[in-house]
């Protein structure tokens, strides 16, 4: 994660304290299991990252801030979802989906912004 995370950190910069990472994916639904096995494990590499004190910036600590959503794998939920991501101030990177179809549906929102996607080997 650490070499997925130096990447994002060449994208935007933000300037600010916390390193902003979105983890989308479906946590509802008949996919939820994929999602959230996906969320759970993103989640517990973060928490050991910031346990350390955060990712090492240049001499900086940036606590790593994640962001939620659930797409529920719909297509329209998952192109809503990046138009938002695409439009929040700071962040860095998105782990997420599991569905090729809804990363197809919103990948061209965060590729306008430059912001890092990181998708799971089910995404084709």
């Amino acid at each position: 994660m650490a070499g997925i995370l130096a990447a994002a950190l060449a994208g935007p910069a933000t300037g600010a304290e916390n390193f902003k990472l979105a983890i989308t994916g479906p946590f509802t639904g008949g996919s939820a299991p994929m999602g959230s096995s996906m969320r759970d494990g993103a989640k517990l590499a973060v928490a050991e990252i910031n346990t350390q004190g955060g990712l090492d910036v240049g001499g900086k600590k940036l606590v790593i801030e994640v962001i939620e959503r659930d797409d529920e794998a719909k297509n329209e939920r998952g192109a809503l979802i990046a138009q938002e991501l695409a439009s929040t101030d700071g962040l860095s990177a998105v782990i997420g989906s599991v569905n090729t179809g809804v990363v197809l549906a919103g990948d061209k929102f965060l590729q306008e912004k430059k912001i890092v996607k990181i998708i799971t080997p089910a995404a084709g």
